[in-house]
């Protein structure tokens, strides 16, 4: 597990954003912990085979902070009958995220180098040619990239990833 210093913020839970008010009945004072989580994804039969995905945070009890959308088991999956590793990775990062909206920093562990340059490089180029990739061509996967880009842009803390090794 990652550590840093921890600090406080103030979150508004009327809002569901970080605040200044400190006269708020609705607001809590929050650690800024990094929250890590880690997220897999993979198909069988790629391309055209069944596809999971699944994320895990390492902190105990992270759903029970302030904006979080799981409960205290720190994890979820799911599926569908056709996919790619690809589409697996990708729907891993995107539900981690949309599970952990809060306000402290989160780090996304992956061993996708695609889905981590999918969701911080790659997104700012495509945005800009009207997603198109190098070669003029339609970005794949672009409905799922643009959910990331949309949730780590509205989420009130900080998003990094971490590349590791794959099993």
């Amino acid at each position: 597990m990652m550590l840093s210093t921890p600090s406080t913020t103030l979150f508004c839970l009327a809002l569901g954003s970080p605040t200044s008010a400190r006269d708020c009945t609705a607001c809590v004072r929050v650690e800024n912990m990094t929250i890590t989580v880690s997220t897999d994804g993979s198909a069988l039969g790629n391309p055209n085979g069944p596809m999971g995905w699944a994320w895990a945070d390492h902190e105990q009890n992270a759903g029970g902070k302030p904006g979080h959308k799981h409960d205290d088991h720190g994890y979820d999956a799911g599926g569908a009958t056709n996919g790619t590793n690809q589409i697996g990775e990708l729907c891993a990062v995107l539900e981690a995220l949309r599970a952990h909206p809060g306000p402290e920093p989160l780090l996304i562990e992956s061993d996708s180098q695609y889905a981590i340059n999918c969701s911080t490089k790659w997104v700012k180029g495509w945005k800009k040619n009207g997603w198109k990739n190098s070669q003029k061509k339609p970005v794949k996967n672009k409905e799922l990239i643009q959910a990331i880009d949309r949730e780590i842009s509205q989420r009130p803390g900080p998003v990094d990833f971490r590349w590791v090794k794959g099993h």
